[in-house]
């Protein structure tokens, strides 16, 4: 799943392929605004565990479960 995130193969997934992946969730645009907050450490690109993160709170997300870092604990 990461490597249809990460065209370019190198382990790092940017803002704008995130987005482009992400929004096949079917997840609002404000939303996962909110999660590459939380799971991005840097508010450049995900690495693998940070696109983990991301799924996981995508799928709360998708199950109406709010979002928040304490999410993720």
């Amino acid at each position: 799943m990461i490597s249809q995130a990460d065209p370019t193969g190198c382990n790092k997934i940017v803002g704008k392929d995130a987005v482009e992946f992400f929004q096949r969730s079917g997840v609002s645009n404000q939303i996962l605004k909110e999660i590459w907050v939380i799971a991005s450490s840097n508010g450049e690109f995900l690495d693998r565990d940070e696109f983990y993160v991301y799924l996981r709170l995508v799928g709360y997300a998708q199950n109406n479960i709010p979002v928040s870092s304490n999410s993720i604990l």
